[in-house]
């Protein structure tokens, strides 16, 4: 077997089990949070996307790697979390069981539409010395 065949394959394996590790620890959010509270977060990948756009922002603002980001968008994103929380599902329980898919699904097409406003839908990518 050619070994330029396996060097060029190499690439797009490795690639395509960090994205697959990246798409299983999404859904295992999405469906911690279902089992736990019962709740079918609509929202939950438009959260996702913003740490993506918070780690983008910390890279182009300030020269922020994108790993040492994290020290700063973990705690921000619990903030986030504990607010929609606090002030959105809470109060959204007591109305009725369909009441927290609705508020999501707004929050969804809020947070969409924040990012087009803020970041535009071109695509971006995070580009590193050690990329």
């Amino acid at each position: 077997m050619n070994l330029d065949f396996i060097t060029n394959l190499s690439s797009p394996i490795v690639m395509g089990i960090l994205l697959g590790g990246l798409y299983a620890l999404i859904a295992l959010g999405l469906s911690l949070v279902f089992g736990v509270m019962n709740l079918i977060n609509v929202a939950h990948g438009d959260l996702v996307l913003l740490s993506s756009y918070l780690a983008f922002a910390f890279l182009s603002a300030f020269g922020l790697d994108p790993i040492i980001s994290l020290i700063i968008s973990i705690p921000v994103m619990f903030g986030v979390g504990y607010f929609l929380q606090t002030f959105f599902m809470n109060r959204s329980f007591r109305i009725s069981m369909e009441a927290p898919l609705i508020i999501t699904f707004g929050l969804s097409i809020i947070f969409q539409n924040i990012y087009q406003i803020i970041w535009s839908p071109m695509s971006r990518g995070l580009t590193v010395s050690y990329a």
